[in-house]
């Protein structure tokens, strides 16, 4: 019973290790081995929870987007029928979460991300784009101003 609930343990520690690995030696950098020493098991043992390396750096990718979209949905529906206000308030967030969260600074195209991992890192901005949609709509903005408004907030938001 006692090794059941350490096995439980052992993805979410890989998860946090890896974050760190990432933030100090980037995707090209990163090494399992130095994240399972980190985390005080063996270097077969993250195998056990992820296919690969890359299916490694993409469950950490993916955690850093659950994360933001979590954040995301809880402060537009603060201001639910406020686009406006839930636009102004996400990039608030968004500025709070990237203190947080310095590691997301090395997730750029350039780092070496690899197309899933750049895919899932991509889909944190549906939260936004739906908000943006709305506002326009609203607002009678047409949509070459609506792709223009989307690709700066993009820029900004996740």
């Amino acid at each position: 019973m006692k090794e059941k609930r350490r096995d439980e343990k052992i993805p979410n520690a890989l998860i946090v290790a890896g974050l760190r690995e990432l933030s100090q030696y980037g995707i090209q950098g990163f090494s399992v081995r130095r994240v399972a020493g980190m985390c005080g098991i063996s270097c077969a043992t993250p195998y056990r929870y992820f296919e690969d390396k890359t299916g490694f750096i993409l469950a950490v990718i993916e955690h850093l987007s659950d994360q933001w979209k979590l954040m995301q949905e809880q402060v537009a529906s603060v201001y639910k029928g406020d686009a406006r206000r839930q636009l102004t308030e996400i990039c608030i967030a968004n500025i709070r979460f990237r203190l947080a969260n310095p590691n997301l600074l090395f997730l750029t195209p350039s780092s070496g991300i690899a197309r899933d991992q750049l895919r899932a890192l991509s889909a944190v901005s549906e939260g936004t784009s739906k908000i943006i949609d709305t506002y326009c709509e609203e607002h009678g903005i047409s949509d070459e101003e609506r792709r223009r408004r989307l690709f700066l907030a993009r820029s900004a938001v996740l």
